[in-house]
């Protein structure tokens, strides 16, 4: 089936524009061309055949274009019903049928609804065709602004379409359409019902009548185009007659429209063909003679039914018009003259005032076709009096009408009091009546069109002519209307002024008025003055000439210039001095009131003239009580007052004027009132009056018109919404004004009872308790939308009608805002309005279901406002919906409201911030003026661009009221509470709305916006068109918003997620591809859509990022749109996802940029990188000295918004703009205060200066809200580009390959957006986190993956060797624009956080290795595998790439060193706690390169070392002892400051040491009180830490101190020369660093102490410095103090022995995580960082006995531990002994074997990492990673490659502790040695020599001498084997291009010293023992030699 819904979306497309694209005129003409024998044969359908009906009885039907349908019994029987309810071919129903499906989803539902559902779509699709066609007329008719190419194509394809026969088609549909039949309104058996888009039921008479009127509209709109015919006017004529023969026209709006629009089709064109039309369309009819003489005999057959009379008539008016302009022979003047003859004796004039221009159908019709209607009837008023027979025509109906009312005539014939004489009268003043007609007529059709009284010269002449000689009140009432509806501009209400003020025209002037007031009251005033007279009656004819007068000077001085209507009536007393009389007709009272209240805006001093005449003059509303003896007395039942002139006068004749223009001057002086102190005591009578005598009774009163009913309900609910909008009470006023407040006695008390009688406060407690005016809204309210939207549209009344409703609504709104407040202090009397509302829930549906009404947006409005305020009361608002059973229809009303209003036309959402609405707000709807060319009607001005205005209106189900827009849209409000609800518990309104399953749990819902009508279904429609961007681009900015609200709620998230993934949607990827990357529309062309634009483009790209950080990748559908998602942003050639067995996204790659196209992630950046206006702009330079005297300044800088009494307010979006009334009343206020100061000054000029700096200030500030709104958007935009790329780095980035040159790329543009001079702070410091994030993840990414653009899966060594994956040049890049970035003139310390952030990152990133740490000999050992020629090149290529990498780093960061130091030095001295940390680690890093002390000499030059100092030993006790967040920041930054002076301590060998110490460093630290802190871990400090969540323990802060002072320390020692000539200054050093030791003993001993603490690596790296420290100095102090030696000595009693023997807490945390084979990854990290720091420890210690023993003499004794003998002697101290060294040389050995083992193991893997399985290297990764995650969707290379370096990582940490190891080996050998060696050891002969034979002389000597050998004699076996088993590692060594020699440079010299002393002594004494044991033992001493020699080398 045909859809006509794409050419109506074409046609749209087309003429929104004033000059369409080019594209769209393209699209135009092919879809015209497609659909031209559519168009041709308009709404013809091929019929019923019976083949056709077989095929589908078949069950199988081939529709065209498509493979067999299949259908089922249902579907059948459901086509052939569409077929025979519609007179529809069968095999198209099938068709219709399978687009139902298509479009509903009507798979569940019942028979009879899919059947509507279908006939629904069909007429749609109708719709959709006659809309198009219409478009198309009314673009050729009506727009203008149109290109005129563009309308003369459009024009030319119509009249191909006329002269096809195309008008005369729709002639016969309006017949066809109308008869009970199947082809049009049904007839008997067809289904009566079908379903509209929303599911709603409507009426199939309804839809085809609704067709009818358009396609009336069509026809009346063709015959402007191309003329008519003149058998088409003949049958235009006949259809008139049928159509306007139905009985029920008068009742039915629609049959009236459609009779009245062929009406004017036909009186249309007969007009301008006599007029000779114009250059395009040329007169037909008025030459062809023989349809002048067939239709004049047409017009002229007399009818035998009258209801066609009026229509008829109308026609031979028109007709006879035609004849007169083109005339012809005398016969045809004959007849033109019966004709008009006919015409007027009928009265046409009244049918057409009074059936068809007075009619609520024609006066809700269309306003544009209403516009040319008043254009063509003006035309024929000014065509017909400008004929000499037309003229001669009026002037005999005046003469009859004058002759049958003349006063004197009827006073003669009533005497004679004949019955013929009375029938003669009456017959004359029937004759009479059609010059009061036309009169009428004239009135009607210029009060509606004004403008076309300008320079209407025939027109002034009528008017002048038709005011003179009145013979009855009659006709000068008549006349005196028509200068009222002439008065309706500022001309021709000075003109009509003019006109009577001048006596132009005899007996008809202001004059008259004013004496004939002042007459009747000097009457009335005599009267009075007789006892018992009775006042004279009022005629009737002078009441009705005055209310005619006063009508008039209403309306002149309503409308009349400023400047001069204040000058034309001076004296306005007259007009109050008949209020008082009673026997003056209520009416008059009225119109008198009506003429007064036109003066209550003339001026102030005018409206206090008005009330001062009031209070004289008029009625009070009750007449005041009679007070006698202090006794009050009830007034007389007959006092005449307002109540009583309502209740006995107006009532009984049940017209009512005089009250309702009394209701009405009271609203008008009410809503001008200035002083508002009195809270409304003024009024305090009338309101009673309004509330208990007009509102209360109003709906049992008689009205004779239902017109003044509905005027009343108006009036009074305007006074009450005035009373509560202008009146606020104070606090202590609503606790007065409680109705038991006070206690009325002896006059005490009546304050407070004033208090409780102010009208808004009883306005409020008759709301709160439900009382008349709370019961009379409801009962207006629930009149039902339908009942309201009926009359509205059919009744005169109904536009007050509608005004009750909305002042309904709007009232309850109002009250809403202050019944909580009230409550708050008169509960439980009276209750918040929603407490009075649950009482009837039903009143609830009632307000809510407002939303449904869309003939006034305002009443819509209000409704969704009720909503928003209901559902934050009411927490239980959806059960109450759905308790009522109005769910479903809210849901459709809603989504309805959101679909008709979002294809309309939007005001801007803010007008008052928009200089254009506020200028075109003040402007009226003005037609410049008319012209005529050639006899030719020509529209010079089009009020507005009609064809775009109307585009939804044709397309509505009901015609666009005029009514004023909100301030705010409809679908903005309708979205806007759909965001707020979300946050609500569930199920709430959004859920409801959104059409979630509200029955169940929500977050279970599936969504399905195509089967069920919605909110969600109108909303996805709209974002998929995002048509009329400029008009709806708040819309699609808020629709966006809600789908990002609803995929971050947790509760529907999952729904709408998945929805907008699934295919049918395929939101994200569609959206990136239509207009994310597309320009920004123009500043100046459209602010406000390139603000909206910044705005959705926002939202779309946070969903995007949300889409890609919640998606599953283990499930299908998710993986795969993130592959789309990620190819559309990072790659130029998207992919397509073909099949569910695509291996990877690593199979895609990136297409580098070739300068021409970039991707669309960058794209999209480019897009953002626009110059912002400054929104604080330096004032004009000329407003400098004015800014002063208006306090500028102090006005903005008060930043309270408008409600706090502040000048600015918070938009929608949450922005700070500036109110400009606000801002406007602010700046006014000052300049009074000076005017008054200049006035009397007489400085005039300056005065005048004033006032231009004003208008001037105001012109800026909206500037500025403009430039802000736009900045914001920026910045929004930019805030979700941020995120969408962070996300997709750091999430999903692994599925693209060329990451590190997309990374450069991104990183690259990110950098460059900083440098430029548009780039804002706040910009720069959202780019620098995407700087940051991309500079981490390239990190990581050279880190854990291998190279790129590797086929295979294998790893090489070579990617171990450099991490850097970019080229020089473009690290060369990122470095000086980074550099540049953090200079940058506008900046601030945050931003420069993050930029040092990326800087260091980026330095991290060039180190060129996984592993700085990683030992060469590892990597030797690796390189040398299978190396060939091709990897030394490799390896020679990598080394001179990353010299060349650290020189061009250096040498950038050199160039700008001075720029640098100095910025990182302010923000290290000046910043925050976090920033100075920043900066130091910056400091430290440029130390790391600086090999040519740049900045090291920069930093000596600002003393910054010295306040680091200063810092540390100030400031750390504090940041230590205190456990608050600002400590801890401050903790860090000390932390930063030390890891700055250790870099310093280390730098260039001695050099920064010898600086620091010469700083005095070592005092410094001495002095620092954090040290002395006391580490107690009771339990009330643990429950300290328990409270303080998130804070480090002091054991953690107080190691963040100690540590790094510790390791300062250690680096001074580097200083201290351990040979036996120490220098002076190495002295001093010695010196310092003992006494530090001593100053802080007591850390030290707590330290090395073996208190029963948990086994933290922190306290063994404490114990590991403090011992190397020690080991360091403390054999250096000449005195030495014996203070340390026990403590070292019974932590090595710990350390030496047997681990199996060891009590020590780290030893044996070390052998349970052995034996535990569950550990995790990060505990066997933990378990081998603390055997090296185990290993380290005993280094220090077995180093510090070696001192003891080398340089202090030290006598270690086999097993004793007292000593003797020797330079050094400890007394009674548990020192060491040899068999202690043997067990750590034992141990040591056994640690040396198990690590070379798994080294060993270790490079046997790596060997043949490639040959491991995936399930292999898993657990290689799990068994030395970090970390135990395993990802499968990584590729087994990157695995592998992860695998290698976690084996090349614990392969170095391995080799760090052999190194310890051998360290231990040797210096426990020489300590063995040295004590074999040492005479004093053996005993001595008296020959003076040791003698081995005198060895048992000393008692347990020789065994304890056995004892050791035995006990060292396995460790050599052992060692012996650690030879063999490294061989093969040596033979590796030996096979490189150069053969590495063993020389002395790699030999430990104690090795040398062994091997050089056992040639000489010691093996001979060991070989003069007899036993051979002995041998054994020198012989393994010897091997041990050798084998030292080896392992030394290998390790």
């Amino acid at each position: 089936m045909v859809s006509y819904r794409r050419l109506q979306a074409t046609v749209e497309a087309a003429l929104r524009a004033p000059k369409p694209e080019p594209h769209h005129r393209a699209d135009l003409a092919h879809a015209l061309h497609l659909c031209n024998e559519d168009l041709k044969n308009f709404l013809f359908y091929p019929g019923p055949k019976a083949e056709d009906r077989q095929q589908v009885l078949s069950k199988e039907v081939r529709l065209p274009n498509a493979p067999p349908t299949i259908l089922d019994n249902q579907d059948a029987e459901i086509a052939l019903k569409l077929s025979d309810d519609f007179h529809l071919n069968e095999v198209d129903c099938v068709s219709l049928l399978v687009a139902a499906h298509q479009e509903w989803n009507l798979l569940g539902r019942e028979p009879l609804e899919v059947l509507r559902l279908s006939a629904g779509l069909w007429f749609t699709e109708r719709r959709a065709l006659i809309t198009s066609m219409q478009l198309m007329l009314r673009a050729v008719v009506l727009d203008e602004d149109l290109d005129p190419d563009f309308v003369g194509e459009i024009r030319q394809f119509i009249e191909g379409l006329v002269e096809a026969g195309f008008r005369r088609r729709l002639i016969s549909l309006i017949k066809e359409i109308n008869r009970e039949e199947p082809a049009g309104c049904g007839g008997p058996g067809t289904e009566s019902y079908v379903m509209d888009s929303r599911g709603a039921l409507v009426l199939r008479r309804n839809i085809a009548q609704k067709e009818r009127l358009s396609i009336s509209q069509c026809l009346v709109l063709s015959c402007l185009v191309v003329r008519l015919n003149a058998q088409e006017a003949k049958e235009i004529y006949s259809l008139l007659k049928d159509c306007s023969t139905e009985a029920s026209i008068i009742n039915d709006s629609v049959k009236l429209q459609v009779s009245y629009t062929i009406m004017f089709a036909l009186a249309i064109s007969l007009l301008s063909d006599a007029l000779g039309g114009s250059q395009e369309v040329g007169s037909v009819l008025s030459f062809d003679p023989v349809f002048r003489c067939e239709f004049q005999k047409q017009v002229m057959e007399v009818n035998i039914r009258g209801s066609n009379e009026g229509f008829t008539g109308v026609i031979r008016f028109v007709w006879s018009v035609f004849m007169m302009l083109t005339t012809g022979s005398s016969e045809e003047e004959a007849g033109t003259r019966a004709c008009l003859d006919w015409a007027c004796e009928n009265n046409v004039f009244d049918f057409l005032t009074s059936t068809v221009l007075k009619t609520a159908a024609y006066q809700n019709d269309d306003e544009d076709l209403i516009f040319m209607y008043d254009v063509y009837l003006h035309k024929l008023i000014t065509s017909f009096l400008s004929q000499s027979l037309g003229h001669g025509k009026v002037k005999e109906l005046k003469e009859m009408a004058m002759i049958a009312l003349d006063t004197y005539m009827h006073e003669v014939k009533d005497q004679l009091g004949d019955d013929v004489a009375r029938a003669e009268q009456q017959a004359l003043q029937a004759q009479a009546k059609p010059f009061i007609s036309l009169l009428d007529f004239i009135s009607e059709v210029y009060q509606r069109e004004p403008e076309l009284t300008l320079e209407n010269d025939l027109l002034w002449n009528f008017v002048r002519f038709a005011g003179e000689d009145h013979t009855s009140h009659l006709t000068l009432v008549a006349f005196l209307n028509m200068l009222t509806s002439l008065a309706s501009n500022e001309d021709t209400a000075k003109k009509v002024y003019q006109l009577l003020q001048n006596k132009t025209i005899r007996a008809v002037g202001w004059q008259t008025l004013f004496n004939s007031l002042n007459v009747y009251d000097q009457r009335f005033k005599q009267s009075l003055q007789i006892t018992g007279a009775l006042l004279p009656v009022f005629q009737v004819g002078d009441a009705r000439a005055l209310e005619a007068y006063l009508k008039v000077l209403k309306k002149v001085m309503e409308v009349g210039s400023e400047a001069e209507r204040s000058q034309w009536f001076p004296d306005i007393e007259p007009l109050f001095k008949l209020l008082p009389y009673e026997n003056v007709p209520p009416y008059l009272k009225g119109a008198l009131r009506n003429a007064i209240s036109v003066y209550v805006q003339v001026s102030p001093a005018t409206k206090e003239k008005v009330w001062r005449l009031l209070e004289q003059y008029d009625l009070p509303v009750l007449a005041a009580p009679i007070v006698a003896e202090g006794n009050i007395q009830q007034l007389p039942s007959q006092a005449y007052d307002m109540t009583f002139e309502l209740n006995e006068v107006e009532a009984r004749q049940e017209e009512y004027p005089s009250t309702l223009s009394y209701l009405e001057l009271l609203n008008v002086l009410m809503a001008n009132e200035v002083d508002n102190s009195d809270r409304g005591r003024r009024y305090s009578g009338i309101f009673r009056f309004v509330r208990d005598q007009v509102f209360g009774p109003f709906a049992q009163r008689a009205y004779a018109d239902p017109v003044e009913k509905w005027k009343l309900v108006v009036a009074a609910l305007t006074h009450f919404q005035t009373m509560l909008n202008m009146y606020q009470l104070s606090e202590d006023e609503i606790r007065s004004s409680t109705d038991h407040a006070g206690v009325l006695e002896n006059g005490v008390g009546e304050e407070t009872i004033t208090i409780s009688r102010l009208p808004c406060a009883e306005l409020m407690k008759d709301l709160m308790s439900g009382k008349v005016i709370y019961r009379n809204i409801m009962s207006i309210l629930q009149l039902g939308v339908n009942t309201v939207a009926e009359e509205r549209t059919s009744q005169l009344y109904g536009p007050f009608l509608d005004d009750s409703i909305r002042l309904c609504l709007q009232l309850l709104l109002t009250a809403f805002t202050k019944d909580t407040v009230f409550a708050e202090y008169w509960r439980p009397v009276y209750s918040p309005i929603d407490v009075v509302l649950l009482h009837d829930i039903r009143q609830v549906i009632t307000l809510l279901e407002y939303v449904r009404y869309d003939l006034s947006p305002k009443i819509q409005q209000s409704s969704i406002q009720i909503m928003s305020i209901l559902s934050a009361r009411m927490p239980d608002l959806v059960s109450v919906i759905l308790e009522t059973g109005a769910g479903t229809s809210l849901i459709e009303d809603y989504a309805a409201c959101l679909e008709a209003r979002s294809l309309d036309m939007q005001a801007p959402d803010s007008p008052d911030d928009d200089t254009g609405s506020l200028i075109l707000r003040g402007m009226e709807f003005k037609v410049q003026g008319l012209q005529t060319q050639g006899n030719t009607l020509k529209m010079t001005f089009v009020p507005c661009t009609i064809v775009r205005k109307s585009l939804l209106t044709l397309a509505a189900s009901q015609p666009t009221l005029h009514d004023e827009k909100p301030s705010r849209s409809l679908p903005s409000c309708s979205l806007q509470l759909l965001i707020e609800n979300l946050e609500r518990p569930a199920p709430n309104i959004t859920h409801l709305l959104l059409r979630f399953d509200v029955d169940r749990p929500v977050e279970r819902t599936i969504l399905e916006p195509k089967r069920h009508y919605s909110c969600l279904r109108i909303i996805l429609d709209i974002l998929d068109s995002l048509s009329k961007p400029e008009i709806n681009g708040g819309l699609h900015e808020l629709g966006f918003q809600l789908m990002y609200e609803l995929c971050v709620d947790l509760v529907t998230s999952p729904a709408v997620v998945d929805l907008l993934r699934s295919e049918k949607y395929d939101f994200f990827t569609k959206h990136l591809d239509s207009f994310a990357c597309e320009p920004l529309p123009s500043r100046t062309g459209n602010h406000s859509l390139r603000v909206s634009s910044l705005q959705q483009r926002a939202w779309l790209l946070k969903l995007l990022a949300l889409e890609l950080h919640v998606s599953d990748i283990d499930i299908v559908s998710h993986r795969d749109s993130c592959r789309r998602l990620l190819a559309h942003l990072f790659l130029q050639k998207p992919f397509a996802v073909e099949d569910e067995t695509m291996s990877s996204l690593l199979a895609i790659r990136h297409v580098p940029a070739d300068g021409l196209h970039k991707i669309k992630v960058l794209e999209l950046l480019d897009i953002l990188q626009f110059p912002v206006a400054e929104t604080r702009t330096e004032f004009p330079q000329e407003l400098q000295s004015l800014k002063a005297e208006l306090k500028v300044d102090e006005i903005l800088d008060t930043f309270a918004t408008v409600d706090d009494g502040g000048v600015y307010h918070i938009s929608e979006r949450g922005d700070r703009l500036i109110g400009l009334a606000a801002f406007r009343d602010a700046l006014w206020q000052e300049y009074r205060q000076l005017e008054v100061q200049y006035t009397v000054l007489g400085n005039v000029p300056r005065q005048l200066e004033l006032r231009e700096a004003i208008q001037k200030l105001l012109k800026w500030a909206w500037r500025r809200n403009k430039n802000l709104e736009e900045q914001a958007g920026q910045l929004h935009m930019l805030v979700g580009w941020t995120q969408l790329v962070e996300v997709a780095i750091s999430r999903r980035f692994e599925f693209l390959s060329s990451r590190s040159q997309i990374l450069f790329e991104i990183l690259d543009a990110c950098v460059t957006a900083t440098l430029s001079t548009d780039c804002s702070l706040g910009m720069a410091s959202s780019l620098s986190q995407v700087v940051m994030t991309t500079m981490a993840k390239l990190q990581e990414q050279s880190m854990v993956s291998p190279g790129e653009g590797e086929s295979t899966d294998d790893v090489t060594y070579l990617d171990l060797l450099s991490t850097v994956r970019l080229s020089n040049s473009a690290c060369h890049t990122i470095l000086s624009k980074l550099v540049a970035s953090i200079l940058r003139p506008e900046s601030s310390e945050f931003l420069r956080r993050r930029q040092y952030a990326t800087l260091l990152s980026y330095l991290h990133y060039c180190q060129g290795m996984v592993n700085r740490d990683l030992p060469l000999s590892v990597m030797r050992t690796l390189l040398l595998e299978d190396r060939d020629g091709e990897e030394d090149v490799e390896i020679e290529k990598l080394d001179r790439d990353q010299s060349e990498l650290a020189h061009i780093n250096f040498t950038i960061l050199k160039r700008e060193a001075t720029a640098l130091i100095d910025l990182v030095v302010m923000d290290a001295t000046h910043g925050s706690e976090v920033g100075k940390a920043m900066a130091y680690y910056v400091l430290d890093a440029l130390l790391g390169l600086d090999h040519q002390q740049v900045f090291f000499s920069q930093l000596q030059s600002r003393g910054l070392l010295q306040s680091c100092l200063t810092d540390i030993s100030t400031n750390s006790y504090q940041a230590v002892l205190l456990p608050s967040l600002e400590s801890v920041r401050r903790l860090y930054t000390l932390e930063s400051e030390m890891a700055l002076l250790l870099r310093v301590g280390y730098h260039s060998k001695k050099r920064g040491a010898q600086a620091l110490f010469a700083m005095g460093a070592l005092r410094h630290l001495s002095s620092c009180r954090a040290l002395n802190v006391v580490f107690t871990e009771d339990a009330m400090s643990e429950k300290l830490m328990k409270i303080e969540m998130g804070l480090p323990s002091l054991h953690d802060r107080q190691h963040q101190i100690i540590s790094p002072i510790l390791r300062l320390v250690l680096c001074f020692t580097a200083l201290v020369d351990s040979s036996a000539s120490v220098e002076k200054g190495q002295d001093e050093v010695v010196q310092e660093v003992l006494k530090f030791v001593k100053e802080h003993h007591s850390l030290l001993f707590h330290i090395l102490g073996n208190e029963p603490r948990a086994a933290q690596l922190s306290d063994l790296e404490e114990i590991q410095l403090v011992t190397a420290i020690l080991s360091k100095v403390w054999p250096c102090d000449d005195a030495l103090d014996p203070a340390y030696t026990p403590a070292l000595f019974s932590i090595s009693q710990e350390y030496f022995c047997q681990d199996s023997d060891s009590r020590n807490r780290f030893v044996q945390h070390i052998l349970e995580s052995q034996r535990n084979p569950e550990l995790s990854s990060v505990d066997r990290e933990s378990v081998r960082k603390m055997e090296l720091l185990v290993a380290r420890v005993r280094c220090n210690l077995i180093s510090f006995v070696y001192t003891l023993v080398t340089r202090r003499g030290l006598q270690l004794s086999f097993s004793n531990p007292k000593a003797s003998g020797g330079q050094y002697v400890v007394e009674r101290q548990r020192h060491p002994t040899l068999k202690l060294i043997a067990s750590l040389l034992q141990q040591s050995t056994l640690d040396l074997e198990t690590a070379l083992n798994e080294k060993a193991i270790l490079l046997s893997k790596l060997q043949d990492v490639n040959e491991l399985s995936r399930h292999e290297v898993d657990e290689v990764i799990k068994a030395y990673g970090e970390h135990d995650q395993t990802d499968g969707a990584e590729s087994i290379r990157k695995r592998r490659y992860l695998a290698m370096v976690e084996m090349c990582s614990a392969a170095g940490s391995r080799e760090c502790q052999m190194a310890s190891l051998v360290f231990i080996i040797e210096q426990s050998l020489e300590i063995l040695y040295i004590h074999f060696d040492n005479r004093s050891l053996w005993p001595q002969t008296s020959r003076g020599k040791y003698e081995m034979s005198d060895v048992d002389s000393v008692p347990g000597r020789r065994e304890e001498i056995k004892s050791l050998c035995e006990k060292v004699l396995p460790v050599f076996e052992q060692l012996e084997k650690v030879d063999e088993g490294g061989a093969q590692y040596e033979a590796h060594r030996k096979t490189g291009s150069h053969t590495e020699v063993a020389d002395s440079s790699g030999i430990p010299l104690g090795v040398f010293v062994i091997l050089g002393s056992w040639k000489t002594d010691f093996i001979r004494f060991y070989l003069s023992w007899s036993s051979p044991k002995w041998v054994r033992v020198s012989l393994a001493l010897l091997s041990f030699g050798v084998a030292m020699l080896v392992v030394k080398d290998i390790c």
